[in-house]
């Protein structure tokens, strides 16, 4: 997980990449370390957390939905591929 706090304000935080090995996928360990950090995040009195991933990676999105990420509405275009930008409340 790469994870910056106070971004892109001081009280969201930002994980700019996540994954875990593919043998424990489908697992709820993913889902589990998000919950978790959410809690702490809550605790420490942050309000939302955000992240984005590449918009055709069905994977992805299904991850993120599941984990309660709703799209903002900001993409950003790259050469190769678009990312969303989601953000849960906490």
């Amino acid at each position: 997980m790469d994870f910056i706090i106070a971004y892109p304000d001081e009280k969201t935080a930002f994980i700019g990449f996540f994954m875990t090995a593919a043998s424990i996928q489908n697992t709820g360990i993913g889902s589990n370390i998000i919950d978790d950090l959410c809690r702490y995040l809550t605790d420490i009195r942050l309000s939302s957390i955000r992240l984005g991933w590449v918009k055709s990676n069905p994977q992805a999105e299904h991850f993120e939905h599941k984990n309660n990420l709703k799209e903002t509405g900001i993409t950003y275009d790259t050469d190769n591929y678009t990312v969303v930008v989601a953000q849960r409340v906490l």
